[in-house]
Parts: structure tokens; C-alpha cells; sequence
């Protein structure tokens, strides 16, 4: 009875939350229809990340500047704008949105249907194993609480009370805003975020594949398969377990970490650990800007005007200026592709004019360049570089490791490279190409060179290899869809010669499908618990379980109801423990939390190190003048004694004559500083 009502709660909320998303698209897509009404689908498919960023840039933009706060009050104002521009856009083309969405019920019918049933299939699977534990699973809630309770960005360092996040955390406004918009309590809708990022991945690939593709049937096939491909898929690596006879059970996060000391994470692995982070949030960004890149190949073909092509590289720019603040290892990536495809376009538009290739080659570059930096400007001034620059790497990987990993991704490539070599007529022939070729880059990279960062020397290149390879695997995912889409389209042709090499062509891609489609099984099986013990979407069940007291304390600090404008003490732990869960969850600055991580944020070891220890004499000295001091430096308000706390110091039994004992539970206690306490030092 109460997995049942538990699950009629999740119900509920996965229904609000999805209706939401739904309407914000709705809301955009006269927008986007503007845009890309040309394409087969008209960019329904994109239409809810589309809304999403309209509704919230401008209140990050202007929170940022200082001029508005960021409030449920202002979030609801981005929604309102982006209603009145949807409507407004609506208005002036009534009658061909109106003949649009008559006589294309098919497509948005279907695509929102695809929507939800992703949404709703992954957010059961979410119920599973919901908890918010793990990995980096605490950073991601982290910067999100903490921008929840922000005025203005950036927000507060949940970690390192005092400062700003030094990190690319715009993916993590995003998660706060629609989490506001929702009301719904953030340890639910976290993972109902989750669950929205899966359905836009799915829909967003098919909209990619369907577009490209023209619209055909045999496009609804390759949007599937290709959809599956990059949500679901994993690489080559359960395969050569099976085949090579292992000693062993399959592990999933093996497919990740298979060639020593590197990282080479995908999609699914994302959706299924959960972890809310840059890489995974910009995902349908990522998607987005490439079906836009469609419809402006597209209008190359009938060469447009060159303030035809504006306006489509403005809104390029604008995500490319997103990602910069997202993940913004995405920026460079896709940057290339557009470089491609606006020096091929222009050439096409020059019409054999070099000079006049050379300008607007110059005058795309730069309306590009320069929305993408107006966009993230806020975010560049206040943002300090966390990479010491780039080197020569010291260990290579074993060809044979490779191609376990790449060999069904290199077949796709052959495949694709070899099919559409035959179409080089059509423009849009280089955009697969072209991704096959800048995927092949991203692999060879992290064999060469890698940028610095503060990992040992044995993982010098993990970091590389996986911001960049992880793209690799999206577009040649992508490339796969568009690659039997096309070859089923051209079977079904009249042509009267090549169908053996089309049936050879096709089995070779199906049979690569199947193989990298071992992986999901394996890896739900795994993290859900077989699928045997629905848990609800609650994602704190787990502190209940293992610190019951503690989580009384935390529900007493969620439910203040105050800006982030203090701090609380707690434990300094190592990352990826259960350090700093208070900070964390309420959204209040703790002094220091993880230290790993704050070291890789700031650029050095020295202010953790110091603050480490200015913690342990806040705990263990209370009463001393430079503790005393320190609490008013860091606007110490409350003082959280947990279990951690009393494993982790020496604390001594009169702490509490610091102040009000305000909560306890059992072992737990949170006390609140009297301003004397305070203000003793000055």
C-alpha cells in the first residue's frame, strides 16, 4: 500500500513537470517555428530547450547585472515574456502556423508522444534508485540549492563560504529555475530533471535525424534507432567481455574506464548514475544548436541573403555562448563544426569569388563570435581559469583498447563517409561528414596532447579524454541515425544497380546497433537493483536510512526560509563522501566542504588547506578569540553537530554555550550563535 501511494505521488509530480516542460515549448515554438519552418518537423522537436532558454537567460543575464533578483516572482516574468514572444510570433504568421500544425499532426503528435513516454519511462526507472548520493551527485544539488536561494548570480560557493562558484554552472541555473517554476521540493525534482534531460535527448536526436532526413519515413526509422543508439547505447566494450570470456560478472562502469587511467563516459552511463552535471545538463543544447545547424544548411542550398544567414547564426552564437557557461569543453567542439559548414556555405554563397568568400567568411565568424560573448559576458568577468594550460601527454592508449571502443563507431564512419561521398551535390552531405571527421579528432586528441589540471599524474588525461570523447560518441551516434535513414530511403529508390552494397551497408550498421544495445540492460540492472524495489522518487530516503538524525537536522534548515546570505559549520570531508550534505541540501555556504573539489575550482591546494584547519579550530576550540573571529569572517550562523562532526573532531561538551541549541535530534544538534559569539573579535 505505500509503494503504491508513493507511487501515485510520483505519478503526479512526473505529470506536473512534464506538463510544464510541454507548455514551455508550446509557448516557444512560434518562435522556433519562424525560424525553421522549413524542415520537416519545423523545430517542433527542439522547442522545449528552445523555451527553456528564453524564459531563463534574460533573468541570469539581468541577475547577473544586478538589475532584477532572481526570484519564483522573476522566473515567472521570463515565462510570461516568453508566452507574449511565442504569442506575438503566432499572430503575425496565424495562417501558416495554423496550416502547419493542420496538415503535420503526425509529426507533433508523435514527437510529443515520444516526449512523454521517455519522460515517464525514465522517471519510473529513477524511482528504482532515486537517491542523491554519490559521485557528484552532492556538487550538482549543491549548486543548486544554492542558486535557488540566490538574489543574483553568480551565486554563492555552497562550499566555500565567501566566495562565488568558480565553475560553469549556467546547466545548474537552468535545473533551479524549473525547479522553482515547479514547486516542487528539489529532492523529488531533481530527479525529475533527470527524467526531462532523457525525454529531450530522445526527442531532440529524433528531431535531428528526422529533419536531416527530409522527412521521410525511412527518417522516423533512423530517428529511432539513432535516438536509442545515443540515449541508450553504450560503446564496444560489453561485447568484447562476452566474446573474450571474462572471469567475471559485467560490470557496467567498466565501459568507462576501460583503458587504465583515462575516462571515456557516454550518454547512458550519464542517465543512468544520475549526476545532474555540465556535460549531461548542455546534452539537449547540444542537440539543439545542431537542428538549427540543419536549417541553416539548408537555406544555404537555395542561397539565401546574407541577413538570411544572420538570422540563423544568431541564435547559433547564442548557444554556443551558453555552452561557454554550461560545458564549455562544448564551445570549441561545435564551434568547429559551424567553421566548417560557414566556410564550405559562404564558398557556395561567394559563387567563386574569393574576396567576397573571405568577407563573409569574416562577417559570419564575427556575429557569431561576438553573440556568443554578449550571451555569456556576465560569466566571463566573473569567471577565473581552472586549466594550467595544455602538454604533451605521457601515456598513449593500446590500439587494441581503441578498437574495442571506436571499432563499431569507425564501421558507422566508413559507412556514412563512403554513402554520402556519393551526394557531395547536396550541401547537406557535409555536416555527417564532417562530424565523422572532428569525432576522429576528439579521439586522437587525448593521445597527443591534454590540458592541465590539478589530477595525478597517472590520470593527467582522464579529464581530456572524456569532455572530448564524450562528443565523439553524440555525433557519431547522430551519424548512425542519419546514415541508415539515408540508406533506407535510397533502397527504397527506383535505381536499378548498387541495392547489394545499400543490404550490406545496412545489416553492417544494424549489426554495430545491436552490439553497442548490450549495454543498457547490463547497466539498469545494475544501479536500479534489477528493477525489483520501487523506492519512489524521494531522493533523501538515503540520509533517513544511514543518519536519521541527521536528516531531521537537515529538514530543520531546508525549512528556513532566507536567502543565502550566512553560513553554517559542518565537517570538511574528501569528495565523493557524505561530507558537506548540509550545505548541499539546504542551499546555505558551509565554510569548506569538499576539498578535492574547491582545490580544482580555485586553482590550488592553499585555501582549502587553510580553511581545513580553521574548521577543525572552530570545532575543537570554540571559545578561542581567533575562532571566535573566524566565525564572524565567515557570517557563521548556525553550527551543525552531526555524526560526521563528531567522528571528524574533538568537540567539547560546553560548544553549546556558544549559543541557542535551536534543533536536536539523538546525536544531532544545530546551534544558532548568539551576536555576541559573533561579534566578540571586533
Amino acid at each position: 500500500m505505500e509503494i503504491l501511494l508513493g507511487l501515485n505521488q510520483d505519478l503526479i509530480y512526473m505529470l506536473i513537470f512534464s506538463a510544464m516542460l510541454i507548455s514551455i515549448g508550446w509557448m516557444a515554438f512560434p518562435v522556433v517555428f519562424s525560424l525553421l519552418k522549413k524542415l520537416p518537423d519545423a523545430g517542433f522537436g527542439i522547442a522545449i530547450p528552445a523555451g527553456i532558454i528564453l524564459a531563463a537567460w534574460p533573468v541570469w543575464f539581468l541577475s547577473s547585472l544586478r538589475i532584477i533578483r532572481f526570484s519564483l516572482f522573476t522566473a515567472i516574468l521570463g515565462i510570461i515574456i516568453t508566452f507574449l514572444l511565442g504569442a506575438m510570433s503566432a499572430y503575425h504568421q496565424r495562417r501558416e502556423l495554423k496550416n502547419w500544425l493542420t496538415g503535420n499532426r503526425k509529426i507533433w503528435i508523435s514527437e510529443t508522444f515520444l516526449f512523454i513516454t521517455a519522460f515517464f519511462f525514465w522517471g519510473l526507472i529513477r524511482g528504482f534508485q532515486p537517491d542523491i548520493q554519490g559521485l557528484e551527485k552532492f556538487m550538482d544539488i549543491g549548486f543548486t540549492s544554492s542558486i535557488i536561494r540566490s538574489d543574483f548570480m553568480p551565486p554563492p560557493d555552497p562550499w566555500l563560504a565567501g566566495k562565488t562558484i568558480n565553475y560553469y554552472y549556467f546547466g545548474h541555473f537552468l535545473a533551479g529555475f524549473l525547479i522553482m517554476l515547479s514547486g516542487i521540493d528539489s529532492a523529488f525534482s531533481y530527479n525529475l530533471m533527470l527524467a526531462g534531460i532523457f525525454a529531450l535527448g530522445i526527442t531532440c536526436s529524433f528531431s535531428f535525424i528526422y529533419n536531416f532526413s527530409g522527412g521521410k519515413k525511412a527518417g522516423t526509422i533512423g530517428g529511432l534507432l539513432g535516438a536509442l543508439m545515443l540515449n541508450l547505447g553504450g560503446n564496444g566494450h560489453p561485447l568484447w567481455h562476452f566474446l573474450s570470456r571474462q572471469n567475471k560478472e559485467y560490470w557496467y562502469p567498466d565501459a568507462t574506464r576501460f583503458i587504465p587511467f583515462t575516462i571515456h563516459e557516454f550518454p547512458a552511463y550519464s542517465h543512468v548514475v544520475a549526476d545532474l552535471h555540465g556535460h549531461l545538463m548542455n546534452f539537449p543544447l547540444v542537440l539543439t544548436f545542431l537542428v538549427i545547424l540543419v536549417g541553416f544548411i539548408n537555406i544555404l542550398k537555395v542561397r539565401p541573403s546574407i541577413s538570411g544567414c544572420i538570422k540563423y547564426l544568431t541564435p547559433i552564437g547564442f548557444l554556443l555562448g551558453i555552452f561557454i557557461m554550461t560545458n564549455a569543453w562544448d564551445f570549441p567542439i561545435y564551434g568547429l563544426i559551424l567553421a566548417v559548414v560557414v566556410i564550405h556555405g559562404s564558398w557556395f554563397l561567394a559563387r567563386g569569388s574569393v574576396s567576397q568568400w573571405m568577407k563573409q567568411v569574416l562577417l559570419f565568424g564575427t556575429i557569431t563570435v561576438l553573440t556568443a560573448i554578449v550571451v555569456s559576458l556576465p560569466f566571463i568577468f566573473n569567471f577565473k581559469n581552472i586549466t594550467g594550460g595544455v602538454a604533451f601527454v605521457e601515456a598513449r592508449s593500446p590500439l587494441w583498447q581503441l578498437a574495442v571502443l571506436w571499432g563499431g563507431f569507425l564501421t558507422i564512419g566508413v559507412v556514412a563517409v563512403w554513402h554520402f561521398n556519393h551526394k557531395r551535390s547536396n550541401l547537406l552531405w557535409l555536416l555527417p561528414s564532417t562530424m565523422v571527421l572532428v569525432s576522429a579528432l576528439l579521439i586522437l586528441i587525448p593521445e597527443i596532447i591534454y590540458v592541465k589540471d590539478i589530477y595525478i599524474k597517472d590520470y593527467h588525461r582522464a579529464n581530456t579524454m572524456f569532455k572530448l570523447t564524450y562528443q565523439s560518441f553524440v555525433m557519431m551516434s547522430l551519424v548512425f541515425g542519419v546514415t541508415v535513414a539515408d540508406l533506407f530511403s535510397s533502397l527504397r529508390a527506383p535505381i536499378q544497380s548498387g541495392r547489394g552494397n545499400l543490404r550490406l551497408s545496412i545489416l553492417l550498421l544494424l549489426i554495430v546497433f545491436s552490439a553497442h544495445m548490450m549495454y543498457p540492460a547490463n547497466a539498469i540492472n545494475s544501479y536500479y537493483n534489477g528493477l525489483k524495489n520501487y523506492q519512489g522518487l524521494y531522493g533523501l530516503k538515503w540520509i533517513w536510512r544511514q543518519y536519521p538524525d541527521d536528516y531531521r537536522a537537515l529538514m530543520w534548515l531546508k525549512n528556513i526560509e532566507s536567502k543565502n546570505n550566512f553560513s553554517v559549520l559542518e565537517a570538511v570531508g574528501e569528495s565523493y563522501t557524505d561530507f558537506a550534505r548540509m550545505s548541499a541540501f539546504s542551499g546555505f555556504p558551509t565554510v569548506l566542504g569538499w576539498r578535492v573539489h574547491e582545490w580544482l575550482w580555485r586553482g590550488g591546494f592553499d585555501i582549502p588547506a587553510q580553511r581545513t584547519e580553521e574548521v577543525r579550530k572552530m570545532y575543537e576550540s570554540p571559545f578561542d578569540p581567533e575562532s571566535l573571529r573566524l566565525f564572524n569572517q565567515y557570517k557563521v550562523r548556525y553550527i551543525i553537530i552531526g555524526d560526521l562532526e563528531r567522528k571528524t573532531y574533538k568537540i567539547p561538551e560546553n560548544i553549546d554555550d556558544l549559543g541557542k541549541v535551536v534543533f536536536q535530534s539523538g546525536n544531532s544538534e544545530i546551534i544558532e550563535l548568539r551576536n555576541e559569539a559573533k561579534t566578540l573579535s571586533n
